[in-house]
């Protein structure tokens, strides 16, 4: 049986937004009829439009809210690495394919990549000689 993605937000997303923007219209409501006091000083009524604005936003959103249809969802973005070169590969920058660019061989996750592959591990790029020689 195959599911249907969801378009927009669940259900239960839905209805606490719902709510939560009930209760700040209630509350900018309150707050705009001069009811609303904190340590005995009216609160001021742009706070009471703030309130209402913010209920209106947090009702629209859970009624009209929808994905963007070419969204593209990565399962897990991770560092990746070619066993064959042991290019590394920055997490989300991979090729589509999930092959090397140079080698064509599929791509590895990074984390725990020398405990899969200890007899890489040994393995040193050197640099060359000549490149040595100015160093010193």
């Amino acid at each position: 049986m195959q599911h249907k993605k969801q378009n927009g937000l669940s259900k239960d997303r839905k209805i606490f937004l719902i709510l939560f923007g009930v209760l700040a219209i209630a509350g900018g409501l309150a707050t705009l009829s001069g009811g609303s006091l904190y340590k005995g000083i009216p609160v001021m009524k742009i706070a009471g439009w703030t309130q209402l604005a913010a209920g209106i936003f947090w009702i629209w959103y859970a009624l009209f809210y929808k994905r963007s249809t070419n969204m593209v969802k990565v399962a897990k973005e991770e560092e990746t690495i070619c066993p064959k070169c042991q290019k590394v590969y920055m997490a989300g920058q991979a090729p589509a394919n999930t092959s090397c660019e140079s080698c064509g061989v599929n791509l590895e996750p990074l984390e725990g990549f020398y405990d899969r592959h200890p007899e890489l591990r040994d393995k040193k790029d050197e640099a060359p000689d000549d490149l040595m020689d100015d160093l010193k």
